[in-house]
This record gives structure tokens, sequence and C-alpha cells, in this order.
């Protein structure tokens, strides 16, 4: 017998034995005479002519270059009644397959099988007459220029140089060796089981059969001719290990289902994203047709109605098979979107405009919220997804934690309200293999008494294409071999259920999931996240007001689906976070300036009028004090870093409402002093350092210092090499070193007004880039405003702005959609220390139980605190893959707020009034149609209902503390509960409402006789 030692070279020569028989699958029967046309357009189902003839060796394309290549072919006697597989070799990174003019499927490079998986050959026929003719058009793309995504690690133009033309081989027409693809794959099958397996038993029966096979069958069959009568003796050898069955019937299972996870936009711009999901999903529908078992998970409604707007044949495809019950669309939401800087209200609409769209052209309600690649998952999401008609929710990025491993694989998800989902960590991109069974079963299962199930929806991904032939083979092969998990197909949502009831004891999970990596995203293209911030605010701002029309009937019609869908596809996981090529960041930040442009001008029709000028306040809290987006006469003047504005120190303008600017009362505030870096107001003594920062904060009022060692709003500027993923990442080395800067800077005077005093500070962050703050102190407030601008060209720097707070907090609350979560400040386990770089909306708070201090922010998602020490992160710039990331003039704004006991109206009241900007009007007063008795139950949202004329009022719980209270309206009203999709839940009592701690309630309200 053969030694252990030796046999370790028949493996090796079994692998090899594999691929040498894998590549003689297909044989060509014909090459393809073919013509071609260039261009840089996307045409998408717009076939052009193709009048230049092109031949074996002949150079096209270049960057952005897509080819479209004519060719036909008429079925000869030899090949009539068989199988017939188009193949090509052009050059291209990917290729549209069109058959009779029809979306047919995808073809793919082969250096590029991990993302677009191993689509060499496509089926055209099973079979038909002598004399059938076939007109194929191949749109093939050549790719674009890109970076990669590593720090040190320039991949130039992705696979290959697109700067450079490619060199077209063939097209041709082949036929499959059914012989030769049983036994190259059942031999796959062999090798995986011999390979992977657990059981010493197994393995050695599987190495048995190997070198059996090996002592059958010819490595080199190029040379010696393919022995088929070998082969068959071989599979009958291979059959009596892969046709043995489990004997239980719990034996472990992965269950599967086709799937190709589709970034809307990374590498490569939303619009190539259209071509990428029609080459996928006309591929899935075509797999359909030739395997009967084979079903497909489709998880983003926005890619559906991509087809359906420029692919309608691939699109009424879809529909069929969603009727047969092999379509499966369900992710629940719009796009695959971020879930820790996306808003609440979009989060909201997020679900509702991806259900709607499932439910009125496929009949169909997601019951699971797919989200396999975020980077974070905020704790509020049961809540939303419950209000949404969802329960289950599916991520698999939990297994990239660079920390620790998440403790189960399934669990019910608590969200800070106690709404409780079924949550499971599910596998992707996985082949249904014995090699991937086992690793899903074995190696990556995490509790393993509450069940032997797993699953994984196959098929390569991020680029799209999905699973290709030869995984629905294997997936074949590998249902059910002894000794090996089972595999079956299932839909996500028939598998929730199964693992609803049968898992044993499943845990409670209750908390955020935080993804120990990719910290990096809430901070990198500040630009586009400050665009995601105004949007948010102009939307809300005008559903706010186009739902107080239509209670006073007035009648001021805006398409607000089209408005708010902008914003949606600008949430995706790729775009918001900061992780895409160049091309997308800059499309982005155009998107969101037109967004909010466009958003503005509908404001503003639905606003002004006959009348006098007035402010409206689209808070729900009633705004104290602000600063208009003009300077008016008559009002206090103040410099602003975009130019002179007014502020009205005395504004008390209530929610939803507008106040005339006549009948803002001039104040008598008290005169602060200032000497020199020193000024005090009534309630504050604040001490500059000469380098710009705030050495001392007193408070009056309590009698306390507020800074330590320090100070506040103190800037560091430290080198951030992540080691890896150059956009997405910071690592805690940078954290638990930042350094305070040192280098020049200078402050002055620059204002002081009646009710304001406000200092310059400009410094040279390095020879490219500068800062310049206006801090703003005011007189009748405990708040200071930092106004930043920042002509910022660092690579690979990190900014944060950081605040010594002499207060004994044992943890940092921050702002998530509809309430907060806290987080230990002094870090106790793994756990805790993995959280160095958190997430945070509007606000963060470090509090004692009765006093404390808020940080404000405009449009800044990533802070941190580490004992005392807290930092808003301003500034990061990756150069992978964008290398001109952040590049340019960055202006936002920031606030240190000291408080009493935290409470709504201490502090989450002035974040909003922070966010909101009032606007400036000429026309009727305008009164909120709703208002509510309780102050820590928020009005977060009013809209027109989607199908009626009722109005939609959304409210929350915002303090973590349940109460009763009333909702008032402005009319006669009658009142229901309604889910997030506006659907009836029952009736309410509008003078007792009674909300949990954070809880959500939206309630429909129509005049009454309606």
């Amino acid at each position: 017998m053969i030694s252990d030692h030796e046999f370790k070279k028949i493996t090796d020569k079994m692998l090899q034995m594999e691929a040498t028989y894998t590549d003689l699958i297909f044989k060509e029967v014909e090459s393809l005479d073919c013509s071609l046309f260039e261009t840089t357009d996307n045409l998408y189902s717009a076939i052009p002519e193709c009048s230049t003839r092109i031949k074996k060796g002949d150079s096209w394309g270049g960057n952005k270059v897509t080819g479209w290549f004519k060719c036909s072919y008429t079925v000869t006697p030899s090949t009539q009644g068989q199988k017939l597989y188009l193949c090509a070799d052009t050059g291209a990174l990917e290729t549209l397959v069109f058959v009779n003019g029809k979306p047919h499927g995808v073809l793919a490079n082969k250096v590029v099988i991990r993302t677009r998986g191993n689509h060499h050959a496509l089926i055209i026929t099973d079979g038909v007459k002598e004399g059938t003719t076939f007109d194929f058009a191949l749109e093939a793309y050549c790719w674009h220029n890109e970076v990669g995504t590593q720090p040190f690690k320039d991949e130039p133009n992705g696979p290959f140089n697109a700067n450079h033309p490619v060199v077209f081989n063939s097209v041709t027409i082949a036929l499959r060796d059914e012989v030769i693809k049983e036994f190259a794959f059942s031999l796959r099958a062999v090798n995986e089981i011999a390979q992977f397996t657990r059981d010493d038993y197994k393995r050695a029966e599987a190495q048995n059969c190997l070198y059996d096979i090996y002592k059958t069958v010819s490595q080199v069959p190029l040379e010696s001719g393919v022995d088929y009568p070998a082969l068959k003796r071989a599979l009958e050898r291979m059959n009596l290990i892969l046709k043995k069955k489990n004997l239980s019937d719990n034996y472990p299972t992965m269950y599967i289902t086709g799937h190709s996870h589709l970034d809307t936009a990374w590498l490569w711009p939303i619009k190539e994203t259209i071509r990428k999901a029609a080459r996928t999903y006309s591929n899935a529908i075509t797999m359909m047709k030739e395997y009967p078992e084979y079903t497909f998970l489709q998880s983003s409604a926005c890619h559906a109605d991509m087809m359906k707007k420029y692919y309608p044949t691939i699109f009424e495809d879809i529909k069929r098979m969603v009727a047969e019950g092999r379509w499966e669309p369900n992710g629940g939401v719009w796009i695959e979107c971020d879930c820790n800087v996306t808003g609440p209200e979009a989060m909201v609409r997020q679900f509702l405009y991806g259900q709607r769209f499932t439910m009125k052209e496929f009949g169909y309600k997601s019951d699971t919220f797919w989200l396999p690649d975020t980077f974070g998952y905020s704790q509020s999401l049961p809540q939303i997804m419950k209000h949404s008609g969802v329960k289950n929710f599916c991520t698999t990025k939990m297994s990239w934690n660079d920390t620790n491993v998440f403790p189960w694989d399934t669990f019910n998800w608590q969200g800070i309200d106690g709404t409780a989902v079924l949550a499971n960590l599910i596998d992707i991109q996985m082949g249904p293999t014995p090699k991937w069974a086992y690793t899903a079963l074995y190696e990556k299962k995490r509790g393993t008494r509450i069940s032997n199930l797993r699953y994984n929806s196959y098929g390569y991904g991020d680029g799209g294409a999905g699973p290709s032939y030869d995984l629905i083979e294997l997936g074949r092969i590998t249902e059910d071999i002894e000794g090996v998990p089972r595999v079956k197909y299932s839909s996500i949502s028939s598998y929730m259920d199964r693992l609803r009831m049968e898992a044993y004891e499943i845990p409670n999970y209750r908390g955020e999931i935080y993804l120990e990596l990719h910290r990096g995203t809430l901070t990198s293209q500040s630009e586009i996240k400050k665009g995601n911030r105004k949007a948010e605010e102009a939307l809300h701002t005008l559903d706010a007001i186009l739902a107080t029309d239509m209670v006073n009937s007035k009648c001021h019609k805006v398409d607000m689906e089209t408005l708010w869908k902008r914003l949606l596809i600008n949430q995706f996981h790729d775009i918001l976070p900061g992780t895409c090529i160049s091309d997308v960041n800059l499309k982005a930040v155009k998107d969101l300036k037109e967004l909010k442009s466009d958003v503005e001008k509908e404001i503003a029709k639905a606003l002004n009028g006959n009348g006098e000028l007035c402010v409206y306040n689209s808070s729900p809290f009633t705004m104290t004090d602000c600063i208009l987006d003009r300077e008016i006469e008559g009002l206090e003047s103040i410099t602003t870093l975009e130019g002179k504005k007014s502020y009205i120190p005395n504004a008390n303008i209530n929610s939803y409402s507008s106040k005339a600017i006549s009948a803002f009362e001039s104040v008598n505030t008290e005169m602060m002093l200032v000497d020199g870096l020193r000024v005090e107001t009534p309630t504050l003594i604040i001490r500059f350092s000469p380098n710009g920062y705030i050495e001392s904060l007193f408070d009056k009022e309590e009698q306390r210092e507020v800074a330590r060692s320090l100070g506040l709003d103190r800037i560091f500027l430290n080198e951030d090499v992540p080691q890896a993923w150059d956009n997405w990442d910071v690592d805690k080395d940078l954290i638990e070193n930042l350094k305070p800067f040192a280098g020049e800077a200078k402050i002055s005077l620059k204002e002081v007004t009646k009710s304001t005093v406000t200092f310059e500070t400009v410094m040279t962050l390095s020879e490219k880039s500068t800062l310049t703050k206006l801090t703003r102190i005011y007189s009748g407030k405990k708040q200071i405003d930092f106004e930043t601008s920042i002509d910022w060209h660092e690579k690979h720097k990190l900014l944060k702005a950081g605040f010594d707070l002499d207060i004994n907090a044992t943890g940092l609350r921050s702002e998530i959609q509809f309430g907060s979560i806290v987080r230990p400040v002094w870090k106790t386990n793994s756990f805790e220390e993995a959280k160095f770089e958190v997430s945070n909306q509007r606000w963060s708070d470090y509090s004692e139980p009765g006093y404390g201090a808020a940080i404000l922010n405009d449009s800044k998602y990533g802070i941190n605190a580490l004992g005392n020490l807290v930092t808003l992160t301003l500034q990061k710039s990756g150069t992978h893959p964008d290398p001109m990331a952040d590049e340019g003039v960055h202006s936002f704004k920031y606030s240190i707020l000291l408080h009493s006991a935290f409470s709504s109206d201490s502090v989450i009241s002035k974040a909003y009034s922070f966010n909101t900007e009032p606007r400036v009007y000429r026309g009727k007063l305008i009164e909120a149609p709703v208002k509510v008795s309780s102050s820590h139950v928020v009005i977060e949202s009013l809209k027109i209902a989607e199908d009626d004329d009722g109005l939609i009022v959304r409210l929350y719980e915002c303090e973590g503390t349940g109460c009763h209270c009333s909702l008032k309206a402005s009319f006669d009203a009658k009142a229901e509960i309604v889910n997030f999709l506006e659907e009836p839940q029952g009736g309410c009592d509008l003078n007792d409402l009674y909300f949990k701690a954070f809880e959500i309630k939206t309630i429909r309200l129509y005049r009454v006789g309606k």
C-alpha cells in the first residue's frame, strides 16, 4: 500500500486531473464570423448595427469601452437535437448575450472567476432541428480604470489594463461532453470529501477511491486521448461513495438557493450595475429552464425596477418565475442600505418603497431583511422591521469581525424597545459542494445545540452573475452523500420558518450588531454624508409642509416617492459609507446636491404666496433660537463662514409651525465680557489656548470646571494607514496613539454682537491643508458652536476633534434611529474594547446622572469615547478605491452643549434644532396640524398617506422611559394605528396613547366625514 506521505502527491495529482478534465467538458464545433460596434455608452436593450468585421488577433476596446459583437449560427445535421452552448473569448471582462434579440445570460472572462463566476459557456438550446438559425448579439464590456481596495497595493485598472486595447480571439458554438462533465464534477466531490471531512474513516474511503481512479484514468488525455470506458469505470467507483445516502432524517443540512450579491455601486457606477443586473438575472432565468430544481433569491427591489425600466423582457420573465415560486424577491428594502448613517425616516422609506414595489409588481410581501454586506446594524432595526411586516434578519458580515467571534448564528435579536426578530448569520458565495457543506456546518457553525442547519445563498457576487451551471451540477451531486451534510433547496422565508419551529432554545441577544471592522466608513467621503443629512432634512421638511397643506385643503402636488428614491439609492452600503470608486463618489455628491436643490424649490413653491415675511420650523421641537440663511434688516447680524446672516436669540417658533419676522421681539441679553482669550457669559467662563482650543470651560451655575488637561475641541491629526481596506478601516492602534495637533495655529477675536462672541482660528495642518474655524459663544445658552471649513489635501490622515471632559460618566449615549444606546467608556472586555469607533446620528451625550456635555453634529457620524476623552471624527482620507478621496473644501458644524440631567428638553431638542434649517418665506402663517402632550414623545414625521388623503403622523418615545400622552389634531379627526406600510393595525384613543420606552407609533388621521 502507498504510504500516507506518498499519498500527498496523489492528492495533488488528482486535483490536477480534476482541472484537466474540467477544461475538456466543452468542445468547439464551429467558430462564428463576427462584426463589431464600439461605444462608451450604455445602450441596454437597444442592439446597435455592427458593421466592422473582426477576426482572431484583432485589437479593440479600452477604458470604459463596450463592444457589441454580432454573429449567427445555423444548426447543422451533426448538431441537430443536441444541447448547444455559446462560448466567447472576446477579451472583455463581462458580456451579456442576446439570443434572437432577447437577453439570455452572461459570459465572463476567466481572470475574474472569484467575483463573476465560472461563466464561460452559455446554453443556447437543448436541441432543435437542422436549419434553425440563432442570431447572437454580445454586449461585451472591457472595464474601466480602478486602483483596488488595499493600501499600498495598487491594482491598476483592476484585472487588466483598461487603458490598452484587448484582443479578440473567438466566438464559438460548442457541445458539452456529458461523460467528461459527470466524471470531472464527481471527481471534485470526492476530492473535497478527502480534503475536508472530519471523519478519518470517511477520508480513508475517499482516498482509496481516488487511488483507484488514479490507477484507472489517464492524467494526460490530450496526449493519450480520452479513454471513455475508463471514465465510466471511474464513475462507477466514485458512485459507491456519492450514491450512498445518510440514514438519519435529522442529519446536518445546508439549505441553499441561487443568489448573486450585487453591489448597486462599488468598483463600478450605478449605470454599470443596471447591465450587471441584466446579465445576472437573464442568466438565472436561463439556468431555471435547464435545471427545474434551481431557485433564485433577489433581494433589492431597486434592481427589479431597473429591469422593468431598461430590460422589460427580463422583468416579465422574473414575474413569471415569482408566480411559479422559484424566484424569491425577498429583501424587504428598496436597496441594501447602510444602517448606521441612514436616518430614521429614510430607513422607514427603504422598507416602505421596497415592500410596495414587490407587493405591486409580484404580489409578494417580504418577510426577511436580507443585508449580507452592510457594515454594522443599528439596534433600532428590529422595531423598524416589525413595523414593515418583516420578521427575519439575515447577514453574513459578522464573520468579518477582527476581534471577536459572534457567539451564535441563530438568535432572537431584540431592539432598543424590546421588539425581537429572528436573526440568522448566513453564508453567501459558497458553492453547494462537500467542501462548503463541511465549512458551513462544522467550521462556521456557531451554536450547534441550537440547530444543525445552515443557509447558503450560493453563486459568486459583488459584481453579479450568480451561479453557473457547474455549481448547480455540483449541488445535484452533493444533495445527499453519506457523511456529508445534506444540501437542499429552500427559500430564505421557508428556511427561517423552519428554524423558528425546529431550533432548540433560541438565545436572545439585545444590543446593536456591531461590525468589528470598517469603522472608517462612518467618516469616509464626508461630502456624501453631509449631502445625505441635508437631503434627509429637506425631504422631511417638504413632507411636513405638504401634509399641513393637505389638512388645510391646499393642493400642491409633488411626487415624493421619486424624490425619496433619489436619496435611497445613494444610501446603498458602499455609496453612503464612502467606499466606491471616484466616479461613483463624485456622482453621489452631485446627485445629493441636486436633490437638495430640487426639494428646496418645492418647499419654496409650497410656502411662498401673499403675506408677510415668516420663518418656518420643521423640527418636532420648539426652536428657541435660530440662524437664518440670510441677513434681514432689523435683526441681529452675525458673521458665518458663508457670510453675514441674521441670528434670532429669542425665536421660540413652535414645532411644525411658522412665526412672522415682525413678531420676534428684541430682548435685552446680558453683555458678555471679552478679555483677550477669555470670555465670560451669564452662565459660562471660557478661556482659549493660543493654539485655538478651549483650555478651560467653567460652568458658573454649577460652579464646576468641565475641561480636563487636553482641553475641549482639541484637534488631532494622525497618520491613518489601515492594515487592509483603505477607505473602510480605522485600526485600533491609531485610536490608542492619538496625538494633539502641534502645528501652526492662530486665534483671533472675529466678532462681538449683542448676543454672540466669535473667535476665528486658522490652523496650517500641513503644507497642503488648512483649517479655518469660527467658535461662536452665545449669551443665552450653554452651547458653543464650531463652524469649520477645511481645505483638505491629505492622504492617509485622520482628523478628529477631542473633548477631554471632567465629568464622571460610565457610558456615551449616542443617538441612533428612533432612540439612543449607551456604550461603555471604560472598557472591561474584548467586545467593548472592539468598539473604539462607533456611530452616532445627530448627537452623543457624556453625562453623570445630573450633569453632562453633549456633542452635536450636522454631518459627522463617527465618534469615540475612551475614559474621559470623547473624539468626534471629522475627516478620513484613504486612497483606495478612490485616489482623490475627500480632496477639496469641506464645511461643517459641531457643538458642545452643557446641560443638567439628560432629557429630551436638555439635549435631544437642541440637536434637532441644530440640524433643522429655518425656512424664510413670504406668505401665510402655518400652524402645526398635530401636537403631542409629552416632551419626550417626538413627532418624527408628518406625511400624506401613500394611497389616500390621510395624514400620517409618526411618533416615538425618545428618552427610553414609557409614558402616557395625548395627540391633538388641529381638525376634527378620526384615528387608526397603521404600520410603516400604512396598513391598518387597529383603532386608538388620541387622548390616551401609551408609549413604551423607545416605541414607535404610526397613526393615520382622517378628517371626520371622509
